[in-house]
């Protein structure tokens, strides 16, 4: 009997149980078919054929299982380029996606009044902004692929943002040291706020994403304080245009 192993290979953060929950599945599927094997193989005229064949498949079982599990340990700073794979990267947070689940700030919203503390150590009041537009974004770690993607596209189109009265804000659990030094690789010309206790994140509504470390999210806030546009499924690639584009909208 043809045993079929198939394996969906999804870059959305799974938390430490779920990776649990499948790897111990996989076991229990692999020792189902060891099971098979031992019953079928008297009935099959090439007994080693059919052994050979299904401990394959279990074999296969465990190989899917681990490759979903990097995969997913690498997600969450991974590259998410294709809209196919991620939804609309512009969704908000009535978006219905799993990371809206604990968001309670919505657009229209006063900002959060919350201090920011940054990577030279100073304290910035977010209410401080009052007056000129400010992008809020949220990253899961500093020098990691997809968060890196973000981080230099906008320093890329930091000037364009500038022009267009936006303050830059990144926002990670990492240390003022690990942020110094993101900066400094990266040349970034924006401040990244330390959220240790992810009081921040907490805040805007922002959940934790793999192993802890913040989803990828972003918030718009106008000029009067307000909310003005929520980004709950972030795509690093070409975002600052996606932030350009909604506040001139």
């Amino acid at each position: 009997m043809p045993v079929k192993v198939r394996a969906v290979l999804q870059p959305s953060p799974l938390r430490v149980d779920q990776l649990r929950s499948v790897l111990e599945r996989s076991a229990e599927v692999c020792a189902g078919l060891g099971a098979e094997a031992n019953r079928r193989a008297p009935l099959v005229t090439n007994r080693a054929r059919y052994y050979s064949a299904v401990t394959m498949k279990a074999h296969t079982g465990l190989l899917l299982a681990g490759v979903l599990l990097l995969s997913t340990a690498t997600a969450a700073c991974g590259k998410k380029d294709d809209p196919a794979a991620t939804g609309s990267s512009g969704s908000s947070g009535s978006s219905g996606s799993p990371a809206t689940a604990t968001a309670g700030l919505k657009e229209g919203d006063n900002a959060p009044d919350v201090t920011l503390p940054l990577q030279d150590g100073k304290q910035l009041k977010l209410s401080s902004l009052k007056g000129q537009m400010a992008v809020v974004y949220f990253y899961p770690k500093d020098q990691t692929p997809g968060c890196t993607v973000e981080a230099e596209n906008f320093r890329d189109k930091f000037d364009d943002l500038k022009k267009a009265g936006i303050a830059v804000i990144g926002v990670s659990t990492q240390d003022a040291a690990s942020h110094k030094a993101f900066i400094d690789k990266e040349k970034l010309p924006f401040d990244l706020a330390v959220d240790e206790d992810k009081s921040i994140a907490k805040a805007f509504g922002v959940p934790p994403g793999f192993m802890g470390m913040h989803a990828r999210q972003t918030f718009l806030i106008g000029k009067d304080g307000k909310i003005k546009k929520i980004w709950r499924d972030v795509s690093p690639k070409d975002h600052a245009n996606e932030v350009l584009s909604a506040a001139q909208s």
